[in-house]
This record gives structure tokens, C-alpha cells and sequence, in this order.
């Protein structure tokens, strides 16, 4: 028995003891364990349930249980009948869950073994915390190779009665859970039905409306399942195959699809090596850029799209590589990344698996295996003969008035450059300035395309004219000999430019994209 340290109260005649206290008051006697860490079941379960979860990533998180359960059919039902709220029911083909297995389905870090090479699972949080979010009361049923019907009910508001967290109910299946099994999956010898009523987490009205939208979701984030032969359903009716890389259009390029090995120190010290396969796609040309953006075409969608042991868990990255930009020349480039969960560590993924923050190494890592592709890539897109360039427009002196100025203009964060990087020197093919502050370049974006186009690298900030934009046209060539006003044109759109990239990042993207669509398309509008 541990030793226990009393000292005394004189002034209030109280006990304290290290393992525990004791009050006396007014003769009654009330011992305290202040050891017991229990956390506040009210206060902690209405923090689970905004963790930022979307209904579409809560019932991804419950089907890739139905996956790691070796599942051939997954149904989902999302049901709303009349004004109640919304019920969603996810049943499959699997394994099932013994009498064990089904006691930690419920529990937050639910303690069944994962292999982070294989399973979808990580913390075993995913069950608990995605049926949280959606609904108040989550109903399992399963049964495991010919075994019995067990059932475990979890209810929201029977844990903030009891301030614990409690089981509603956790035994055999009883007529109603029976009822439920056998209307899911008739009578199979194992399977299991999850379902989730009293649904007020969920943020869509109209099933109908969502139906569309989580059958495009799923089909997108398990597509290397389906193409291996799983099949999923929603409200009856089989999911397709959404691919962000058009891989079945035969018009579609593949660039190149490669296997490098990634390295890193795990916290245990450990040298962690695992490989990841790289593809890299250019998407068909629809001819111009307005047919591109109605195929739906969008620097928000270009990027990488990271599958996680075979499982899409994050969509259109960045990964912080120096070699790939928001920029409308990737609007054609989309890529995919294949990685197994032995890399959790080194790519930032948490429980919810929606993002990825790669650490520093992993970046380098990559820019060094793909930057160069990357920046190749870049460079076939941007083929299009520039016509501004043949008509002998010179920057050069809006540049150097901009970099004679430079100490004392707000301008963006420098950014790294890599060996890959050869845009800054391609940049001086169009004329001989050294690189400074800005660098001015004419592109082709389409007359439906942005006035301007931006992005650092380095010191330098490299803005891309749009020579399709009636705008350049009316004060770009217009003004090529006037260089009063030719500056001053420059210098409002490098303005504009230098606080875009000082201002927002990757996450306020969408705005800025929608804000220079408006201005652009108000620009064209007056001047046609």
C-alpha cells in the first residue's frame, strides 16, 4: 500500500491527504478522491460532437469499419421521413463483431488491433465520434460467423443523465434490433447494421439532395475499391466510380505514375521508411478555358489527391511543395498519392483523416522526387503561344520602378526554391530584366479567364497578364507607349497582387477565387 502524507487545518479542523480528502463539517465526514481524473461526461460528449465533422466525412468514418470488416456490400440508407429528423443506417456483408470486439465498438479509443499497413481505422475514435456528430443515439447490430445477434446501444442523453459514459443497453439482440438486422440483410450468417436516429447534427434538408452528393463523395473517396470490385449502395442504388483524375478518358495523359521511398524520424526515435506511389495526370483539353470550366475545371480541384491505404482522405493539396502553386496554369494537373498508414506521423493526419500537413522532410522529400515533373508539366501547359509576346510589349520599366521602391512596400513572404524550380529563369526568356520584386509575364487564361494570375516564388512575385482579357487589350496595349500609364497599370495590378498573396492563404482561397471571377467578369462585361 502506497504512503499516505496527513497534515492538518488548524483554523477549519479539515484532514488533507494525499490520495484523497477529507472534510469535516459540522460533523458529517465527506472523503473526496482527488486522484480520480473521470472527465465530465455533459461537458466532454457536447465537445465531441463539434469537432468540425461534415455528414459526409461522419459516414465515411462509419463505413471504413464496414471495409476493415472485409465487407463485399455496403448499403446505406439516409431516411427522413416527414419533418422528424433524418435517420442514416449503414449495413454490411462482413465479418461481424464478436461479443468483445462489439463492447469496444462504442468506446472512445476503442482497444482492437489495427495493421497500419492494411486497415482504415487508426485511434479507434472513428465509430464514436462520427455518430456523435450526426446523431443522439447509436444502435449496433451484429453477428459474427453463424453466431448470435448482439446488439449495443449508446444514447446521448441517457450519458448526460447518468454523467457517465454508459451503455444504454449491451447483450443479446431483442425483437426490435432483430427486426432491424433482418430487414438490412435478410439472414445472413454475419454482418453487421449500425444506425443512427435522432439525427439533429445533420446539415442538409432534402434527401434527395444529399443522396447526389454522398453517392459523388463515395464514390470518389473509396473509387480504388469499387475498381477492385466492393460495391456500395446509397438508398438502393449502386455508386459509381467518381474519378478527380478522368483515368477511364482515354484523352486524359498520364505523365507519369512512379514508386519512391519516403524516410522519417518517428517521436520514438526510430527511423521510419515506407513507399508511396506518385501518379501525375494532365486532364483533356476541352478546347478553351470556359468548355474546361463547365467539364468543371478549377485551380481549387488541381492538385494531389491523397488515398490513405487505398482510401482518398484528403483532395486537391498543395502538400506545401515549392514547385506547385494555385495557379491557373495547374488547372489541368491533377495528381494522386498512395501511402499506407505506417506515414500517419510524418503527414500530420489525425483521427478525423481529412487533411494532410506533411512535416518538413516529407516535403523536401517529395519536391526532390516530383518537383522537376511538376515544373515540366507547368511548362507543356503553358505551351499556348503567348501573343502579347510577338507584339514586343516591355515591362522592364514598370519592374524597375516597382524594385526601386521595394524597402518600402507591404509584399509577400519570400518562399523557398528549389533545384526543380527552373520558372524564374524561363521567366527571362520573355525579356532581360533581372529578377527583382515582380516579374510581369503575358498568358493565355481564355476572354472568361481572370485579368491576372499571381504567385511567389522566392523574392520575386510573378504576375501573369491575361492577354485574352479585354481588359488587356484596353490598358496594356493600349498604353505599350505610353510608359506613364503603362506603370501605373502595372503597379495597380502588382498592388492587388502583393496583398492577395500577403493576406490570404490556401484556406481562404475559394474567396479570393470567387472575388477576382466577379471583378473579371464585371471588367469584361463594361469593356465589350
Amino acid at each position: 500500500m502506497a504512503a499516505t502524507t496527513t497534515s492538518r487545518c488548524a483554523a477549519a479542523g479539515r484532514v488533507y491527504v494525499d490520495t484523497g480528502r477529507c472534510e469535516m463539517t459540522h460533523n458529517r465526514e465527506t472523503r473526496i478522491d482527488r486522484t480520480d481524473n473521470t472527465p465530465n461526461a455533459r461537458k466532454l460528449l457536447d465537445s465531441l460532437r463539434y469537432l468540425g465533422y461534415d455528414n459526409l466525412y461522419a459516414i465515411s468514418d462509419i463505413v471504413d469499419n464496414a471495409i476493415d470488416a472485409d465487407a463485399q456490400n455496403i448499403w446505406i440508407d439516409v431516411q427522413r421521413p416527414g419533418d422528424a429528423d433524418f435517420t442514416v443506417r449503414i449495413a454490411d456483408d462482413g465479418m461481424g463483431m464478436r461479443e468483445d470486439i462489439l463492447d469496444q465498438a462504442s468506446r472512445l479509443g476503442s482497444e482492437v488491433p489495427r495493421n497500419p499497413a492494411t486497415d482504415l481505422g487508426r485511434f479507434g475514435m472513428g465509430l464514436v465520434t462520427a455518430s456523435l456528430s450526426l446523431g443522439r443515439k447509436l444502435t449496433i447490430v451484429t453477428r459474427a460467423a453463424k453466431g448470435p445477434l448482439l446488439t449495443n446501444i449508446t444514447d446521448i442523453d441517457h450519458m448526460i443523465s447518468a454523467n457517465q459514459f454508459v451503455k444504454e443497453y449491451f447483450g443479446p439482440a431483442r425483437d426490435a434490433e432483430e427486426e432491424l438486422f433482418t430487414d438490412a440483410l435478410g439472414d445472413s450468417d454475419s454482418g453487421t447494421v449500425v444506425q443512427i436516429t435522432n439525427c439533429d447534427g445533420f446539415k442538409r434538408r432534402y434527401v434527395k439532395a444529399f443522396e447526389k452528393v454522398l453517392d459523388q463523395h463515395l464514390g470518389q473517396v473509396y473509387r480504388m475499391f469499387i475498381r477492385a470490385g466492393r460495391i456500395f449502395f446509397v438508398n438502393g442504388e449502386d455508386v459509381k466510380i467518381h474519378d478527380p483524375l478522368w483515368l477511364d478518358d482515354e484523352r486524359t495523359e498520364l505523365y507519369s505514375d512512379e514508386t519512391y521511398e519516403l524516410r522519417f524520424v518517428a517521436a520514438e526515435g526510430q527511423e521510419i521508411r515506407d513507399p508511396v506511389r506518385v501518379r501525375l495526370v494532365i486532364l483533356p483539353d476541352h478546347g478553351n478555358t470556359q468548355l474546361n470550366k463547365k467539364a468543371g475545371y478549377n485551380v481549387q480541384k488541381s492538385g494531389f489527391y491523397v488515398l490513405r491505404n487505398n482510401r482518398e482522405i484528403a483532395s486537391a493539396q498543395l502538400l506545401g511543395l515549392n514547385s506547385l502553386s494555385r495557379h491557373p496554369d495547374f488547372i489541368r494537373f491533377r495528381g494522386e498519392i498512395f501511402l499506407t498508414g505506417r506515414l500517419d506521423d510524418a503527414l500530420g493526419i489525425e483521427f478525423t483523416k481529412r487533411d494532410v500537413k506533411p512535416i518538413q522532410s516529407i516535403r523536401d522529400q517529395l519536391d526532390e522526387h516530383i518537383g522537376a515533373d511538376i515544373t515540366s508539366i507547368r511548362k507543356h501547359l503553358r505551351k499556348k503561344t503567348v501573343k502579347a509576346e510577338s507584339e514586343g510589349l516591355d515591362h522592364s520599366s514598370s519592374e524597375r520602378l516597382i524594385d526601386s521602391k521595394s524597402a518600402l512596400l507591404i509584399k509577400p513572404i519570400p518562399t523557398r526554391i528549389t533545384e526543380s524550380d527552373d520558372e524564374a529563369p524561363a521567366a527571362l526568356e520573355i525579356n532581360s530584366t533581372p529578377l527583382g520584386t515582380v516579374k510581369f509575364r503575358p498568358a493565355n487564361y481564355g476572354r472568361e479567364g481572370p485579368v491576372y494570375a499571381c504567385e511567389q516564388r522566392g523574392r520575386t512575385t510573378f504576375i501573369d497578364w491575361n492577354a485574352d482579357h479585354p481588359f488587356y487589350e484596353h490598358f496594356v496595349l493600349a498604353n505599350r507607349e505610353n510608359r506613364e500609364a503603362l506603370n501605373a497599370v502595372d503597379s495597380m495590378v502588382f498592388s492587388m497582387a502583393a496583398a492577395e498573396l500577403k493576406v490570404f492563404d490556401d484556406d481562404s482561397r475559394d474567396f479570393v477565387e470567387s472575388w477576382k471571377a466577379i471583378f473579371s467578369s464585371n471588367l469584361r462585361t463594361l469593356l465589350s
